[in-house]
């Protein structure tokens, strides 16, 4: 048997908020209707979904606490990454510092989105000269 990821579901405390910041930022395309407990948004070839968590486990205040996690969603760019992160930066977005790891052929940065969850922005490198 072989398998394809076909989606992704966060549970989200706001989920209207969550598509805004990733339709806004990262530039995905909504597939369906958006609904405040369930919408679907195009990833390049997988879903990402957002459904509304349930009231078992919604905190007690507007704030959204971040929770421990080891998911994180790893997003392609050939947009100019320094260039990109500044435009999270400037817009409030926590992000971390671009890394290169030897022996990697990209460049990357981790973010989080309005709920805390962790995501990845990486940019191939074209040249073979860049890795290094």
């Amino acid at each position: 048997m072989q398998v394809r990821l076909e989606k992704i579901i966060l549970f989200s405390a706001d989920v209207l908020r969550l598509v805004r910041f990733y339709q806004d930022y990262l530039g995905l395309r909504i597939l369906s209707e958006p609904d405040e407990n369930w919408t679907i948004l195009d990833a390049g070839g997988t879903a990402l979904a957002f459904h509304k968590i349930g009231t078992a486990y919604q905190q007690d205040s507007d704030q959204v606490q971040p929770t421990a996690s080891n998911v994180k969603i790893v997003f392609e760019t050939n947009q100019n990454l320094d260039a990109f992160r500044q435009l999270l930066i400037d817009n409030n977005v926590d992000v971390d510092v671009i890394r290169q790891f030897t022996g990697v052929n990209y460049r990357s940065f981790d973010g989080r989105d309005p709920e805390g969850n962790v995501f990845q922005v990486i940019q191939p490198f074209t040249d073979l000269k860049e890795l290094s």
